[in-house]
């Protein structure tokens, strides 16, 4: 999974925030966009786009764009372990 796509996607997120603002280190709760429906859309985005369904609960501690990308790829990586993803994903 690459970072910068990543990164690219979640920006694709936001309609009013400036996407130079939008960076690894980045808090959610720092832009002023950021909000419960919109991080539903994220969570949709990354779904749809990375076929991995993260529930509520262990996406609430997260709080940079970092620790996103961090949790997407360490549930990816257990897909394709338990055989449930391909590597093609």
């Amino acid at each position: 999974m690459d970072r910068l796509e990543f990164l690219k996607n979640v920006r694709l997120q936001f309609d009013y925030t400036d996407t130079n603002l939008i960076q690894f280190d980045t808090q959610f709760d720092t832009l002023d966009e950021w909000c419960s429906l919109l991080g539903l859309g994220v969570l949709a985005m990354i779904q749809d786009t990375y076929g991995i369904k993260i529930p509520l609960r262990e996406i609430i501690p997260v709080t940079t764009v970092e620790e996103l990308y961090n949790l997407v790829l360490l549930k990816k990586n257990e897909q394709i372990a338990s055989g449930k993803m391909s590597l093609d994903y």
